[in-house]
């Protein structure tokens, strides 16, 4: 009965310290893949940011390197759950392969950069679809895609069309001045008389001083400036921006020789923003500048 007692006991203790080693392998096989796992995702971070140097350092080909070295050390790849990482790293191939399609005068190699450049902005809005620099930047690429097909097709029907593409990403960021800009510089290539004049009067109620960028425009006419002037007033009435839309109708005003209409502007500006006085508007008062 004893000798029973104690093979049972030696049994017992044989499976403890069998179940106590599988415990052990298998906390060390953990803690060895969150290493592994670990390393993967600091060595992605890292050559993400020296992907982002080399570029902002124009070496595009470096750059290219080590984006794919931060796309292939990333856990998970092209579907990682790491979602931020990989919305960076294809915005960034995004990034380099339209910005080095700029320095490209050869049509066939500049398209093939453009592609490349939309195919990482589209797996960006895969990522996220409210991710507007990758919207904003289908928006550049396919309208440099659109253009550079027009002038090498002519009398073709033109398979590439950005306008989606800009709308989209003012709807998602309509606050954003520079998609203004590149929308309006886009219709006014394409002669879109009536999109530009309410894309400039969007910029005006938005934004006055964009009136010192536009004017200087080969585009800007008559027509478009008296867009402008309908969406200073606009913002005047829903009360955006006022103190701005004010001073720059005192700047028109001002162009067009119309003084008493210049100040009764300048001193609306100045009811509305006393303390912001320019110097430069001084003479419509009477003051020295």
């Amino acid at each position: 009965m004893e000798a029973i007692n104690t093979t049972r006991t030696i049994m017992g203790m044989n499976r403890s310290g069998l179940t106590n080693c599988l415990t052990s392998l298998v906390v060390t096989l953990l803690t060895l893949f969150a290493l592994f796992f670990c390393f993967h995702l600091f060595e992605s971070r890292r050559a993400y940011l020296s992907a982002q140097n080399l570029l902002h350092l124009t070496k595009y080909a470096e750059a290219e390197e080590a984006f794919a070295h931060a796309l292939n050390t990333l856990p998970g790849g092209e579907r990682s759950l790491f979602s931020s990482d990989l919305l960076k790293i294809t915005l960034g191939f995004g990034d380099l392969y339209y910005l080095e399609s700029a320095s490209i005068t050869d049509y066939q190699k500049r398209g093939k950069l453009l592609q490349l450049a939309k195919v990482f902005y589209q797996m960006a809005t895969d990522v996220s679809h409210l991710e507007v620099k990758a919207v904003s930047g289908l928006a550049s690429v396919e309208a440099d895609l659109q253009a550079d097909y027009a002038k090498l097709n002519p009398s073709a029907d033109n398979p590439h069309n950005a306008e989606k593409f800009f709308k989209l990403a003012l709807d998602l960021y309509p606050a954003g001045i520079n998609i203004h800009y590149q929308f309006i510089d886009y219709l006014a290539l394409l002669g879109m008389a009536d999109g530009l004049n309410q894309a400039v009067m969007r910029i005006a109620a938005l934004y006055p001083p964009s009136y010192h960028e536009l004017k200087n425009k080969p585009f800007f006419t008559l027509s478009l400036r008296n867009a402008f002037k309908a969406g200073l007033n606009r913002a005047v009435k829903d009360d955006i921006c006022r103190g701005d839309a004010y001073r720059i109708l005192s700047l028109m005003a001002t162009e067009d020789n119309e003084y008493i209409l210049a100040i009764a502007y300048y001193q609306a500006f100045m009811e509305v923003s006393p303390d912001s006085d320019y110097v430069c508007l001084h003479p419509l008062l009477g003051r020295p500048p």
